[in-house]
Order: C-alpha cells, then structure tokens, then sequence
C-alpha cells in the first residue's frame, strides 16, 4: 500500500516556510510571542494597534530562511508567490485603506520597503486568514531606500529580497497593553504537490491536501483551507510525479474546489499572476492515473484555473463541472463526459472522449473557438451528445484545424446562439485553406460554418423515429410522390411486446411519404411529411381492423 506524500513546492531551491512566527528576534517594531493565538508552529507575534496604521519588517536575517530572494524575471524565485497568515482582533479598516498588508525587504542595512494592501478580502468575517500577492504586482507603498525601489518597478527591483513586511490598520481606540494584531507563518512557493498513492483506501484525494496544510507543525503555508467540506484554494494544486519513478493514483468524487478570489487593493484587479491558479496532472517515468467524478472545479471573478491533464497514463472524469476554467488542455488518455462548463477559455481536446458535455459562456477573441479539434480522428463518438451556448462574444463552438480529418461526422450536438455561414460567429470553423471536408451531421441540429478556404460540404442526417406500434408491424418511407423506399423494415421488433418502435434517419428537410402496415390494424399511410432538423418521435396509435379476417 502507498500512502499519497503531500509536499510544498515552488520554482526556487528556497521556497518554503520562510518566517515561522515562533520568535521575534529578527523583527523591529515591539512585537512579543503569543503562544496562544497561533496557526502554525509554536506562536505567532503580536502587536498593540489602536486607531492607527502599524507597519513592522525584519531587521535582520535572523528570522528569515532561504534568503536572498530573486523574484526578478528570470530570477531564482521568477514565478514564485507570498503567502502570509494575519489577524486582527479589532475593526479593522478596508482593503483599499490597507487594513491588512504584507511587503518585502530590500538589503536590510538601507530599507528599501515595499508593501501590498492584501486585505480584507470581499467576505472576511474576522480571525485568522492566509493572504497571497505575486510579486510582480505594484506596490501600494514604498520606502524608497538606497535601493531606490519605486511603486511601479516590480518585479525587477526585487532581485535581492532579504526580509520580509506587515501592518496593520485599524478604526477603534483599543485601551491596555493587549495585542491586537498577529501575523503568523510566511511562506513563498507556489503550492501543493502530491504524489503516490493506489487504488482502494489509500488512494489520493483531494482530502489529502487538507490533512497536510491543517498539520500545526509542518503544514498552515497558507495556500488553502476546507470550510463545511468545500476546498478554498488560492495556489496551484500539482499531482503526479514531475520528473523521475513513482506512480500516482488520484481517485475523488463528490468534491467541490474553489480557487477564491484574492484582489490588489483596487478591489478587482487579481493578485496572484495570470495562470497561477492551476490544477496540473503530470508524469514522470511512472504513471498517473486520475478517476473524478460527481464533483466541481470553480473559480472566483476575477480568476479563471487552468486546469491540465494532458499526458498522464489515463483519467477519467465523469459529471465534472467546471466554472470560469483558464486553457483546458486534454489528450487521446482522456475521457471527460457529462459535465457542464461554464464561462471557460478554449478547451484543447486532441483526441480525448468529450461526449454529453455542455459548453456556454466562452467570452474569447472574435472569431476563435470553445472547443479545439486539431487530430486526425473523426469526432463521431468522442464529440457526440454535446450542447453548445454562444456568448456575448462572436465566437464559434468547434474549431477544426488543419489536421482534422477530410471526412467527419458531427453526432448529436446542438448550436444554440451562433451567427450565419461564413461569419465570425458561425458554429463551426475549419481552418483548412485548401481540399475538400465532407461532414455529415447526424441528430443535433444543422450548425452554420465558416471555411479559410477548403470547400466543406455538410450534409445533415436526422433521426425520426416511430413509437408505441404494435407487434408484427411493417414500416416504409418512400420519396414523396414516388414508390423510391428510402427506409423501412418489415417487422419493427425494437422496444416490448405491443411497444415497438423503429428509428430511421434522412437528410433534414426531405420530404417524403411513410406508410405503417399491420395485418390485423388499419392501414397508415402520410404523405407529405417534412423531415425535422432535429431528432423526432412519432407515436403511432394503430386501429384495429375490424374488417380484417384471417381464413
């Protein structure tokens, strides 16, 4: 049996817990060790603040592990995030005021500071909260410092970070010595990463995050929480092995993941970088293998998650729901089927099972698409069944690219909401410049295309089909006003006894004549019915014949 190993991680050989809160040694300011209001380690460090703006930063390097810093572009940390934990036991005042903030230290012997205003964030109730910035946002203040940073010049200016910055500002006269105000663990990196476990009781779940970050002692790097069995996550979630042996088995269900929404002190700008929130699968030379269902995947306005699952072994996802998904990326190894996705980026399948799926809100570029088929496969089974919902945005539902095949078929999917042949919102969009693409389209409604040049020919099959007919019934379809059978059979046995039905498909809009023929019940026949653009069911109530006898 292998039990799932949950680690921190990050792009740095020094990410981690960077300030553990346990003491106040390398700190300026009066803060004093609490060994009682705490949510990592041992303590966390307090501070008296009454009606004021408090703000404190290491000294020296005492208290600071793994420094320097490089979160320059390029730089050892380039990509990595701050995550802090804060409290306040008073009121405290607004974002935009900077009622909580966290900041970094530049050469600690000429203190150039600089701090973001992190919180509180839109529904903060009060205690104890994890905040994160991505350094290459500006500052919302600055002591410019022998370093000379400014507001405006990160992430360059952070290349040597040696310490680290908090404060706090409250709008109550608080009386007596007591502390009010706590700052706890500091940690840099950008999230969780699990790797092993196996199929039956210790395969990993999404639980297994929460175990290790509610850990006192070694976890609280402040990347997520659980409240009433939902996962709040603001970090990226990596499973499976980047590199090197070991395999992975990830079995979940009944989840909901929440990627919450964390702003600059505007209010609504995002203040972790774009893409940073992730939920990534991956391999090394072992295997991972994934088995979701029943479950949701969401995140927070003004955030989207990328959420990534090409190139492991295999996974499996089945009434997944995903809300405000970044890129979508899935291979030949994936199957995700009857789920609902929600205002997401462009979905990337490539060959995977896509089938039963609802796509609506994709607010893209002009002229791009929801969904991206670029394999030489024909989408018949893997794309069939699904319901496709346009924007605001001119966009098209599927993008067939250049390696598609020549021939298709498009099974059962509806286009509701897209524009006309040849615009930039029509359903389908072949990006061939050259040839010829022949398309039948079965069930589903008939979708509008737009060609960069190859002809494409779509010809649209759709399925009637006749209900509730009696045993020993016989059904022909002719072309209108001719005896040319385009469908029949002569004795319908799909369904139960005296509950037969018979299932026969044409182009849309062909009109023909159809007649039902039962010894021992009235003779059908209709001519002149028009075949629907989408599938139909007949019932056929039958009469008997009492003019019929059987010698």
């Amino acid at each position: 049996m292998s039990v799932a190993v949950v680690v921190w991680y990050g792009i740095g050989s020094n990410v981690g817990k960077v300030i553990t809160g346990d003491a106040d040694a390398g700190w300026g300011g009066s803060l004093s060790v609490d060994t009682v209001n705490f949510v990592e380690g041992t303590a966390s460090l307090g501070e008296k603040v009454s009606a004021a703006t408090v703000q404190v930063e290491t000294v020296n390097t005492t208290d600071v592990i793994g420094e320097p810093f490089d979160f320059s572009a390029a730089g050892g940390n380039d990509g990595d995030h701050l995550f802090a934990w804060m409290n306040i036991f008073a009121a405290w005042d607004t974002l935009a005021a900077g009622g909580f903030g966290i900041g970094m230290v530049d050469d600690l012997a000429t203190d150039s500071i600089g701090r973001w205003y992190v919180g509180p964030q839109a529904g903060y109730l009060g205690g104890w909260a994890s905040y994160v910035i991505n350094p290459a946002a500006d500052f919302d203040e600055v002591v410019a410092g022998t370093a000379v940073w400014t507001l405006a010049g990160n992430p360059a200016q952070l290349s040597g970070v040696d310490g680290f910055a908090a404060r706090w500002k409250t709008t109550v006269t608080i009386t007596g010595n007591t502390d009010n105000a706590f700052i706890d663990a500091y940690s840099v990196g950008q999230g969780y990463n699990i790797t092993l476990g196996d199929a039956g009781s210790a395969e990993c779940t999404f639980a297994d995050f929460v175990t290790f970050e509610d850990t006192v002692t070694t976890g609280r790097f402040g990347g997520l929480r659980e409240v009433s069995g939902i996962l709040f996550v603001k970090s990226k979630l990596s499973i499976g092995i980047a590199s090197g042996a070991g395999n992975t088995e990830f079995i979940d269900s009944g989840f909901t993941v929440v990627w919450e929404q964390q702003t600059l002190s505007d209010g609504a700008s995002s203040a972790v970088a774009a893409g940073f929130y992730e939920l990534l699968f991956q391999e090394g030379s072992g295997t991972t293998t994934v088995d979701l269902s029943q479950g949701t995947l969401k995140a927070v306005a003004p955030h989207t998650v990328v959420l990534s699952f090409a190139g492991v072994t295999s996974a499996t996802l089945n009434a997944v729901n995903v809300d405000r998904g970044d890129t979508i990326t899935l291979d030949t190894a994936v199957t995700w089927d009857d789920s609902v996705f929600t205002g997401c980026d462009q979905i990337t399948v490539a060959g995977a099972s896509f089938a039963r799926n609802k796509v609506s809100g994709y607010e893209g570029t002009a002229d791009t698409s929801a969904v991206i088929w670029n394999v030489a496969t024909d989408p018949v089974t893997l794309l069939a069944d699904c319901e496709y919902t346009m924007g605001t945005a001119l966009t098209h539902a599927i993008e067939f690219g250049t390696t598609s095949p020549l021939t298709m078929t498009i099974d059962g999917n509806v286009f509701t909401g897209y524009g006309a042949d040849a615009s930039t919102s029509a359903a389908l969009h072949f990006k061939r410049t050259t040839g010829t693409v022949t398309v039948s389209v079965t069930d589903g409604s008939i979708p509008t295309f737009k060609t960069d040049g190859a002809t494409v020919n779509i010809s649209a099959s759709v399925t009637t089909t006749f209900t509730g007919m009696r045993d020993n019934t016989e059904v022909r379809i002719y072309a209108t006003g001719t005896t040319t059978e385009l469908a029949g059979i002569e004795n319908a046995t799909a369904g139960t006894t005296d509950n037969r039905s018979f299932a026969w498909s044409l182009d849309a809009a062909t009109v023909v004549d159809y007649v039902i023929h039962n010894v021992t019940y009235e003779y059908i026949r209709v001519e002149g019915y028009t075949v629907t653009a989408t599938p139909t069911s007949i019932p056929i109530q039958q009469r008997f014949d009492r003019n019929y006898s059987n010698p």
